[in-house]
């Protein structure tokens, strides 16, 4: 018996089924950035946490201290800074007073000088008077000059005069930014919002710095990790679409 009918054209469908679990795709683990001892452990897995929110307190004597030294070391810093800039500015400002003593002293000298030449030209004067007062405007006018030049040079290298202190200044800073980092870091916190799954640790217990010490994941954001057999394994391809039972309605996605 034959049948004869048109050929027609369609699509195929391959079902691949596999159990599976939800999982959170945004995973955070907290790690310890140094060594301490738990001291308190103030939230347990299962709790809603923020960004700030407190999860545990370690203690380390040492990285505490070392917080406190390099802070003392920053504000002693500091203020050998402000103690130079002080002293900089002083010896400039007394600079500038001596150099405005010998500038008037040539203006007197100057002007001495052309006093003199017009007394002489009326033959009141005599010319070795105005010789030596010539001599004193010269002399005058070359200590002017020097003063000035002595003044620009003073202000030119202020800036080279305080810059070491300043660069040692910022070194100390960043060394006390880093150790109360460390110090702020023995206060344990989430740092991401989403609900606190692990935490590995019972008070009292020491950790090493870069250990886990506790899990935290977002569960808006869930993908479903399905176990496929291995004789089906190969009819799945990156961008195929799935349906996903949760037992409480099915989900559309895609692998």
């Amino acid at each position: 018996l034959v049948w004869i009918d048109t050929v027609k054209q369609g699509s195929i469908n391959r079902e691949v089924r596999g159990l599976g679990t939800l999982v959170p795709v945004d995973i955070r683990w907290i790690a310890a950035r140094t060594s301490g001892r738990v001291e308190r452990i103030v939230l347990r897995p299962g709790a809603v946490v923020q960004p700030d929110s407190l999860v545990l307190e370690l203690t380390n004597p040492d990285v505490e201290q070392a917080a406190l030294n390099a802070t003392l070391q920053l504000r002693a810093g500091e203020a050998e800074l402000e103690s130079l800039i002080a002293q900089t500015d002083r010896n400039l400002l007394e600079m500038e007073a001596n150099a405005a003593g010998v500038k008037s002293s040539y203006e007197r000298a100057r002007l001495q000088a052309e006093v003199d030449d017009e007394l002489f030209k009326d033959g009141l004067v005599a010319s070795v008077v105005l010789k030596q007062s010539k001599v004193s405007a010269e002399a005058a006018a070359a200590c002017w000059e020097i003063e000035q030049k002595r003044l620009e040079l003073a202000r030119r290298t202020r800036g080279a005069q305080i810059a070491p202190k300043e660069a040692e200044v910022a070194r100390l800073r960043a060394q006390a930014d880093l150790a109360r980092r460390d110090a702020d870091a023995l206060h344990v916190r989430a740092g991401v919002a989403g609900v606190l799954q692990v935490l590995p640790l019972e008070v009292g217990q020491q950790v090493a710095p870069g250990s886990n010490l506790a899990r935290v994941a977002d569960p808006t954001n869930l993908k479903a990790e399905i176990r496929i057999a291995e004789t089906q394994a190969k009819d799945i391809l990156i961008g195929q679409l799935a349906s996903i039972d949760t037992r409480n309605g099915l989900i559309a996605g895609h692998v």
